[in-house]
């Protein structure tokens, strides 16, 4: 257990949540939608970041349950299809761009 890098995650906890609001603060006085929903997803992603650091602080401040063999199994299976989704949008995405969307 590290007091201090329990600290340092907690405080990214933080700095994550202050940008998510500040972001959304501005998201308000926008009027472009496309503009709007970035801001919006930058901040979805913010979140994400500090409920990442959340799970950082609590292994470092515990004594945190090992991953299985199957967890890390299913992980991978998981990971490997999203990158693949992932992919598949951008390749689409880049077509389009290509041929030109009216």
């Amino acid at each position: 257990m590290n007091k201090e890098l329990t600290k340092i995650f907690d405080e990214q906890v933080y700095i994550e949540i202050e940008n998510a609001e500040m972001l959304r603060n501005v998201k308000i006085r926008l009027k472009n939608t496309l503009v709007k929903e970035l801001f919006e997803s930058i901040a979805h992603d913010s979140m994400k970041h500090a409920s990442l650091y959340k799970s950082l602080a609590k292994m470092s401040s515990t004594v945190a349950t090992a991953m299985t063999e199957t967890d890390f199994e299913i992980l991978k299976n998981v990971v490997e299809k999203h990158i693949k989704i992932e992919e598949n949008m951008i390749r689409n995405i880049k077509n389009m761009l290509e041929k030109g969307v009216d």
